[in-house]
């Protein structure tokens, strides 16, 4: 007689309760050649089917354990996906700030060299704070090297002596702002 029941730390406990001297059995395993390994003729299916049973308790766990396996990778590529993103969305708000930041040294810089009392010395500095901020990697996309080259050298727009907005100096450096925001548009997708 036997019974199989399942663990949850073994996988399955075999019970098995074989008698020797059980008096319906016609061989005894005293009895001729052989006669004590007649036990293990009536143990074997039994052997047989505990093997079949932990076997698919084993196959279940591997089962559950891909499952688990393959929600982790599905947890780890969405944190990979949003990372991504954050990255994404941060290398933006830098470009646009720094964009920001050109912008008003840009009008700073047009209106010391349309006033007339205007510091060149001053123009200088803001143009060499222009040029190390071209070199930012945020902004390798922009090419703004050469073109605040070319607007230090070819800019020469003034709205008047008498115009104290700084927003009306300047032609060159307002297109080449306007195709960067236009570049940074792009890029955000």
């Amino acid at each position: 007689m036997f019974m199989v029941k399942p663990s949850n730390d073994a996988g399955c406990i075999l019970l098995f309760d074989y008698r020797v001297d059980d008096q319906d059995r016609s061989t005894r395993p005293d009895q001729g050649p052989g006669g004590d390994n007649i036990k293990w003729i009536f143990a074997f299916p039994v052997l047989i089917l505990a093997a079949y049973v932990a076997s698919e308790w084993h196959r279940k766990e591997i089962l559950q354990l891909e499952l688990q396996l393959e929600k982790e990778r599905g947890r780890a590529q969405g944190l990979e996906q949003a990372l991504a993103f954050h990255r994404q969305q941060y290398l933006y708000e830098k470009q646009h700030t720094v964009l920001g930041l050109v912008e008003e040294k840009l009008m700073e810089r047009q209106s010391i060299f349309c006033s007339m009392l205007g510091s060149t010395e001053k123009r200088l500095e803001i143009e060499n704070d222009l040029l190390l901020i071209a070199r930012e990697p945020a902004l390798a996309w922009s090419g703004m090297e050469s073109s605040f080259r070319n607007i230090f050298e070819k800019d020469k727009t003034c709205a008047g002596w008498w115009s104290r907005d700084k927003s009306q100096n300047g032609g060159l450096m307002w297109f080449y702002l306007e195709y960067w925001k236009m570049q940074l548009k792009k890029t955000d997708g």
